[in-house]
């Protein structure tokens, strides 16, 4: 058996990242007291932690990996990547499919669910 348990976001603005993902996709990141800068959360049930990237000491110029996400009003999650430091890369014609970037550079894809 293989089950994912967790993922590591290195991050140049911790800060800026969690409060990206908490808006977009309610990942309830929450600084971890004493941690230097560390958030702990959740993205589909998935333990996410976002880790200063002077800590991970990561040299990647753009991430080496993007993650897709079916969400349901996908237009609202949309808007509020826009207002939490995100933009759009882009989208297809009926606007059911987005990629965006993070506050910190990297991609992730958004999919309006059924």
């Amino acid at each position: 058996m293989i089950s994912l348990t967790k993922i590591i976001l290195a991050a140049t603005a911790p800060s800026e990242t969690a409060a990206f993902y908490n808006a977009v996709l309610d990942a309830n990141l929450n600084e971890i007291q004493g941690s230097g800068g560390f958030f702990r959360g959740a993205l589909a049930g998935i333990v996410l932690i976002i880790c200063p990237n002077s800590v991970a000491n990561v040299d990647a110029k753009q991430n080496r990996q993007q993650l897709c996400f079916e969400v349901s009003h996908l237009t609202d999650r949309v808007q509020a990547a826009l207002a939490n430091g995100g933009q759009v890369m882009s989208s297809n014609e009926a606007k059911t499919h987005y990629y965006l970037i993070d506050p910190d550079g990297n991609t992730l894809e958004l999919i309006q669910s059924a």
